[in-house]
C-alpha cells in the first residue's frame, strides 16, 4: 500500500511535485512470473518548468495561463507484467527479461480543463546470448504509444523521453526526439557578467527545447567479452563491450505539433532513427556490474549538408561523442 505519499521530481527541463494516496496487489507466478496492478489518485503541480517544453493544448496550458490555479488532478490505473527468465539478475549471460505495462487515466473531475483521460501502453524485452568462451550477445527492444481520449497532447510528465545512459548513449539526457524552439531565457546577470552573455547569445535569439512524445521505439545490440578471453589473463571481472543503440520518440497524434515537426525545419532534418555506436569498459561489483561508454553521434560526425551540421552542432548542441556511467545492469 503507498497509502499517503508525497514526491518531488526534477527533471533537466522541469520540476514537478506529486501528492496523493494509492494502492497496489503484487503476485508472482512461479519463479518467473510477476503481476503488479495498483492505483493512485494525486495532485500534481509544476515548481520550475521551460516554457519551451509545454504544447499548445496540453493540460498544463490551463494552469500556467491563471495565476490563481496551481494543482492538477490526476488518476490512474496500472498494470505490469513481468517475466525473467535471466540466469542471473546482476550479471546475466543468458536468458530472457520481458516486460508490459498498461495504463489507463480516466477524467474522474470532468467540469475541471486541467485534468485528461489517456490510455498508455509500453512493450520492453532484452535476451542474453551466450556465444562462448563468456562472451555474450545482448538484444533489446522496447517500444510505447500513448494516445488521449479527446485528441490534446499528451501531459508533458507522461510524454516519452529518449536520450542518455539508459536508453540512447551518445546523446544528452532526454535530448532525442522532437523539440520547439523558443526565444532564450531572459536573466538578469550579474553586471560583470553580462556584456559576455550578450555576445555569447547575441547570433543565437533562439533555442531549442525537447519535448518527448507520445509514441516511442528503441533497440540496442551489445557484445560484452570479458577480457580474459580477449588474451588479458590478469583482468579476470572486467570485461569489454561494444553496442549500437537506434530509436527516437515521434509526436504522432494529429493535433500535436512541435517546432521541429513543421515543414520548414522538417526539410532541414527529419531522420526516422537516431543512432548511438561505440565501447565500453564493465567491472564487476557486489552491486552489479560498473559500466563506462564512450559512444558517438554519427549524426553529428557524419551530416552530410551544412544546414544539418548547423541544426545539429550549433542549435541543438549535440555532441561528437559522450562518456556515460552507470552501476547495474541495462535493461
Amino acid at each position: 500500500v503507498d497509502a499517503l505519499f508525497q514526491e518531488r521530481l526534477q527533471f533537466w527541463t522541469y520540476e514537478l511535485a506529486r501528492t496523493g494516496a494509492g494502492t497496489f496487489i503484487d503476485s508472482r507466478f512461479g519463479r518467473a512470473s510477476q503481476l503488479r496492478l495498483g492505483v493512485r489518485l494525486e495532485g500534481r503541480r509544476l515548481i520550475e518548468t521551460d516554457p519551451g517544453i509545454v504544447l499548445p493544448g496540453e493540460p498544463w496550458t490551463k494552469i500556467l495561463a491563471d495565476d490563481s490555479r496551481t494543482w492538477r488532478p490526476q488518476h490512474t490505473v496500472n498494470a505490469l507484467y513481468v517475466h525473467d527468465l535471466r540466469d542471473d539478475p546482476l550479471t546475466p549471460s543468458q536468458g530472457v527479461l520481458a516486460s508490459l505495462r498498461g495504463e489507463w487515466s480516466p477524467n474522474l473531475t470532468p467540469n475541471n480543463d486541467a485534468s485528461i483521460s489517456f490510455l498508455r501502453g509500453d512493450v520492453r524485452i532484452s535476451g542474453y546470448v551466450p556465444l562462448g568462451s563468456g562472451v555474450t550477445l545482448r538484444l533489446s527492444a522496447a517500444g510505447g504509444v500513448a494516445r488521449t481520449t479527446t485528441g490534446a497532447p499528451i501531459p508533458l510528465e507522461d510524454r516519452y523521453r529518449v536520450g542518455g545512459t539508459v536508453s540512447m548513449r551518445g546523446y544528452r539526457r532526454d535530448s532525442v526526439g522532437p523539440r520547439n524552439q523558443v526565444e532564450q531565457v531572459d536573466i538578469d546577470w550579474p553586471s560583470a557578467l553580462q556584456p559576455a552573455v550578450d555576445d555569447l547569445y547575441a547570433d543565437q535569439p533562439y533555442r531549442w527545447v525537447p519535448v518527448g512524445g507520445d509514441t516511442m521505439a528503441t533497440a540496442t545490440a551489445e557484445l560484452i567479452m570479458p577480457l580474459p578471453t580477449l588474451g588479458l589473463s590478469g583482468w579476470d571481472g572486467y570485461a569489454a563491450a561494444l553496442f549500437v543503440d537506434a530509436g527516437n520518440v515521434w509526436l504522432l497524434q494529429p493535433a500535436t505539433r512541435a517546432t521541429s515537426d513543421t515543414p520548414e525545419w522538417k526539410d532541414v532534418w527529419n531522420p526516422v532513427l537516431r543512432v548511438g555506436a561505440g565501447v565500453g569498459l564493465r567491472i564487476e561489483t557486489p552491486i552489479g556490474p560498473l559500466q563506462a561508454d564512450l559512444a558517438a553521434n554519427p549524426h553529428v560526425l557524419f551530416a552530410s549538408s551544412p544546414q544539418a551540421r548547423d541544426l545539429l552542432i550549433n542549435q541543438w548542441g549535440e555532441p561528437a561523442a559522450r562518456l556515460h556511467l552507470s552501476i547495474g545492469t541495462l535493461f
